[in-house]
């Protein structure tokens, strides 16, 4: 810092003389200020790519049945999805794919065209939001088999206790004839049901139809089981309109202990 003394200057003399300091001017520090300004341009740029560039992504969807209830007003069904599910890549700036969910895309077949029985491959639908574009799936159509309802009743029925706590026990059926209703080709088949209960039971046990729903088997004259998906089941519908539940009751059983007092008596 420079220093003047006017006390040696000649032309200023007495209480006139004073002492001024001179500070120089900063030099800005220019740098940061550079710096954080090409970083927020950097950022900018990219955010700005990001969001024009179009990029692919993938979805899966499951395949909606439209049509359904005309179909059921032509006492018809259907059932046997060879594959209910199609997986779609959409293309579309990353911005756009970000603010659609999975739920705002669709895939559908209509069956309410269908007007007898048949072996059908429908065209799958995609609906997509309108900024995106679908580029590819990975099924165009999937196979459904139509066929016309059928109701009937079953009495030969076998219930299989498969645990070992069930020795000595069996199952008791509430209903002696099961109403069951599904695609006429299958129904004609069946000759008997088959109820099969894995899990631990004992006696008194009381076992209601949503436990053993998915065990039950349908079987033809010949006792193979008739493999189908959604094309059978027991007409629930049916018993509801009869004031009916189908129940299991464990009891002991009554015909493995006669079976062994008669191998008594022999003996």
């Amino acid at each position: 810092m420079k220093q003047f003394d006017f006390m040696k200057d000649p032309d200023v003399q007495g209480s006139d003389a004073i002492t001024v300091e001179h500070t120089p001017k900063r030099k800005l520090d220019l740098f940061p200020r550079i710096a954080c300004l090409l970083v927020a341009l950097g950022i900018w740029v990219y955010m700005f790519n990001m969001n024009k560039d179009d990029i692919t992504t993938e979805i899966d969807l499951q395949i909606e049945v439209l049509g359904a209830d005309v179909l059921e007003e032509k006492g018809m069904m259907y059932y046997g999805f060879d594959q209910n599910t199609v997986t779609i890549k959409v293309q579309g700036t990353n911005r756009d794919l970000k603010q659609y969910k999975a739920s705002d895309y669709k895939a559908s077949v209509d069956v309410s065209g269908i007007i007898d029985k048949t072996v059908n491959n429908l065209t799958i639908k995609i609906e997509s939001p309108i900024s995106l574009t679908v580029v590819d799936k990975s099924i165009t159509s999937v196979g459904i088999i139509f066929d016309y309802v059928q109701e009937s009743e079953i009495s030969n029925v076998e219930i299989v206790l498969s645990a070992a706590s069930a020795a000595g026990l069996a199952g008791e059926i509430n209903i002696e004839n099961i109403p069951i209703i599904g695609a006429k080709e299958l129904v004609d088949k069946i000759a008997s049901i088959e109820i099969v209960i894995d899990g631990d039971v004992k006696n008194g046990d009381n076992i209601t139809y949503s436990e053993i729903a998915s065990s039950i088997r349908y079987c033809d004259m010949n006792g193979n089981a008739i493999v189908s998906k959604d094309g059978i089941s027991i007409n629930t519908a049916k018993l509801k309109e009869l004031g009916e539940t189908l129940n299991i009751t464990i009891v002991e059983n009554d015909s493995a202990e006669s079976d062994e007092s008669g191998s008594a008596e022999t003996d």
